[in-house]
């Protein structure tokens, strides 16, 4: 039988952008969740979690347990991450053996230089697409990380600010390593969630295109033509285009190469360069 999944996001668009992170991608992503529930009779939970001062981020922790209430299982995936194969499922994540299953990270830290052991060690979860399974412990581990606001340790200023700062991925591995005999309960699978770089289409649950403000690299015209036939693609439901790379760059790059606020060009990011100073795989 398929398993009682929830599926929850949401997107919070700041009200000064610098990107087209959230007024584009993130919508695009709504859009994409939607579509991709109603093909698998998932619940879709993706209400804006109220304003506690800390990054928007953390609402996550919060509307999780409200999801968790009623149903066996949630499966969260940020805004930012697209289902490319509206017909894979996640029933198959839904392994009752654990409470919480997260994607294996060991090939992006290959790629940016970490071995795997210490990646493991300091990354034991990766909160961009996870499941949790409803029980006593996955609510506690919600509530505890949601108490770590000391990781809160960015000053929250500048237009960036409703997303910037150290979030939910940061306290819920804090949680973790305050009882590491819960990481049995943990599951590291495949096929989850892929960096653009790495993402396999038909194996792969999710592409996940994570990161902002990175260095403005392609041309604002080129970036809106990008970022406008994706939407119309994913406004159908496929076919999609196939340079899911060129729409990460384009909605996560500044809008002008002036912009003070820059984290870095595509090394950063976990790509390698071309002699343009672009992005390529």
């Amino acid at each position: 039988m398929p398993a009682d999944l929830a599926v929850a996001t949401f997107n919070v668009v700041p009200q000064q952008n610098l990107t087209a992170k959230y007024d584009r991608l993130g919508r695009m992503g709504l859009v994409n969740r939607r579509m991709w529930c109603r093909r698998h009779g998932y619940p879709l939970v993706e209400s804006t979690p109220r304003d506690d001062g800390r990054p928007v981020c953390w609402g996550k922790l919060t509307l999780l347990q409200e999801a968790l209430e009623r149903h066996e299982w949630v499966l969260w995936a940020d805004s930012d991450a697209l289902a490319l194969d509206l017909d894979l499922d996640a029933d198959r994540f839904c392994d009752n053996g654990f409470d919480l299953v997260t994607q294996s990270m060991d090939a992006v830290h290959v790629l940016a230089g970490i071995s795997v052991e210490d990646g493991r060690a300091r990354w034991p979860v990766n909160t961009g697409v996870f499941l949790l399974r409803s029980c006593e412990w996955s609510r506690e581990l919600l509530r505890r990380a949601d108490g770590k606001s000391h990781l809160v340790a960015q000053p929250l200023s500048g237009p960036w600010q409703v997303w910037d700062g150290i979030g939910d991925q940061e306290a819920i591995t804090e949680a973790l390593r305050d009882r590491p005999e819960d990481l049995s309960r943990v599951a590291v699978v495949e096929g989850l969630q892929a960096h653009p770089r790495l993402y396999r289409p038909g194996r792969d649950l999710f592409v996940h295109l994570w990161g902002n403000n990175a260095a403005h690299r392609i041309p604002a015209t080129e970036a809106e033509s990008v970022v406008a036939r994706w939407e119309d693609a994913v406004g159908r439901g496929g076919p999609f285009p196939t340079d899911v790379a060129t729409l990460h760059w384009a909605s996560i790059q500044n809008g002008t190469a002036d912009v003070p606020f820059d984290r870095g060009g595509p090394e950063r990011f976990l790509y390698a360069v071309s002699p343009d100073g672009r992005p390529r795989t």
